[in-house]
């Protein structure tokens, strides 16, 4: 099993995390970075960093950030199109644009979160989530 840590405030990161559970329940657990604080930090990864780009651990209990682990959480998930991201111009292109998209991914409408995913998660309303706890 892989663990998906995301920000549970971002609409964008909340939807795509609920719908890979929902996808993979059994191959992807997923975390929010603020139950996972001290988890994190043994990796060596802040705070900011988790809440800005995506991090995922792997099977062999190795730590994935930005591209590496959208295209493993991607394979685990068996999304059609997780391969794309492994031909050597997207896999070049996409790792050049994935820190832009995720240092402003806040500012990703709900209408297109929706597009991708189908949805947007339940309590996530003018872009930002409702979080119960910390």
């Amino acid at each position: 099993m892989i663990t998906m840590y995301y920000d549970n405030t971002c609409p964008v990161c909340r939807t795509e995390a609920l719908h890979m559970a929902e996808k993979k329940p059994d191959a992807i657990r997923i975390v929010s970075i603020n139950d996972a604080r001290e988890e994190l930090a043994k990796f060596g990864i802040s705070e900011d960093e988790a809440m800005t780009y995506l991090c995922v651990q792997d099977k062999q209990g190795n730590m994935q950030k930005g591209m590496d682990a959208v295209r493993l959480l991607y394979k685990t998930a068996q999304l059609p199109f997780a391969t794309v991201f492994e031909w050597p111009v997207v896999k070049q292109a996409s790792d050049m644009i994935y820190p832009i998209f995720a240092r402003h991914r806040n500012l990703i409408p709900n209408w297109m979160t929706q597009l991708v995913y189908g949805k947007v998660a339940a309590d996530c309303k003018d872009g930002m989530c409702r979080t119960r706890g910390k």
